[in-house]
C-alpha cells in the first residue's frame, strides 16, 4: 500500500492526462477518444512496420527465442522512476513543474542508430495525427521487437536494444543540461523528464 500522488490535467478539449507517482515510479496516462489505435496490438503494429520496411528488417531478424532472450537481457530498463530529489518531495504539492517529452523516442532512437529507417519512420511520424495505425506503429512496434511471445515469429531484438539504449542515454544527456541550467530533476516516465526550477523558470 504505497502513497499515490497524482496530477490531473486537461491538455485539450478531448484529451485527459493523468500522472501518478506510485512507490517511487512515475506513470503517465493519456486518455483520448476511441480510434483504430485501440485495436492495434503490438504484433499487428510490428507487422505493419514490416510491410513498410520490406527487406530493411531482414538483416536483424531473429526467430530462435534463446537468441532473442540473450539480446533482451542486455536491454536496459526504461526510466520510470523518481530521482533522489523526487523521493524527497513526492508527498509535497509542487508548482511550476516542467515536463519535457522526447516525442516518439524509441522510433527516434531507431533512426539515430540505424538511419536506413529514417524515411519510413518519418512517414509514420508526419501522418500519425491523421492515421491512427501509423501512431500505433510508433508506439507499439519497438517493444514487440524483443518479446518472447510468439516463438515462431520473427523478432528484431537488436533494434529494440539500440532504440531503448539511445532513449535512456538521451534522457541522461538532457538531465545534465537541466542541472546545469539550475533545474532539479524530479523523475522520468520512459521518454520524458519532470523537472522544477527553484525560481519557477521554464527551460528553453
Amino acid at each position: 500500500q504505497g502513497m499515490v500522488d497524482s496530477i490531473t490535467n486537461l491538455v485539450s478539449y478531448n484529451t485527459l492526462e493523468f500522472i501518478a507517482v506510485v512507490k517511487g515510479n512515475i506513470y503517465r496516462f493519456v486518455f483520448r477518444p476511441n480510434g483504430s489505435e485501440k485495436n492495434m496490438t503490438g504484433c499487428i503494429a510490428l507487422k505493419k512496420l514490416e510491410e513498410e520496411c520490406g527487406d530493411l528488417l531482414k538483416p536483424y531478424a531473429v526467430v530462435d527465442n534463446e537468441q532473442v532472450k540473450a539480446i533482451k537481457d542486455m536491454i536496459p530498463k526504461p526510466k520510470i522512476n523518481l530521482t533522489n530529489y523526487g523521493e524527497l518531495v513526492k508527498h509535497q504539492e509542487l508548482h511550476n513543474v516542467l515536463h519535457i517529452d522526447l516525442h516518439s523516442a524509441y522510433p527516434s532512437g531507431l533512426v539515430a542508430v540505424h538511419p536506413e529507417f529514417k524515411e519510413i519512420i518519418n512517414k509514420f511520424y508526419k501522418e500519425r495525427k491523421t492515421n491512427e495505425e501509423y501512431k500505433a506503429v510508433l508506439n507499439y512496434s519497438i517493444g514487440t521487437m524483443q518479446t518472447l511471445k510468439f516463438p515462431k515469429r520473427k523478432k528484431y531484438p537488436q533494434l529494440a536494444l539500440d532504440a531503448i539504449t539511445w532513449t535512456n542515454n538521451k534522457l541522461d544527456e538532457l538531465t545534465e543540461k537541466l542541472k546545469l541550467a539550475g533545474f532539479s530533476v524530479i523523475g522520468y516516465n520512459t521518454d520524458g523528464i519532470f523537472a522544477q526550477h527553484k525560481d519557477g523558470l521554464l527551460y528553453h
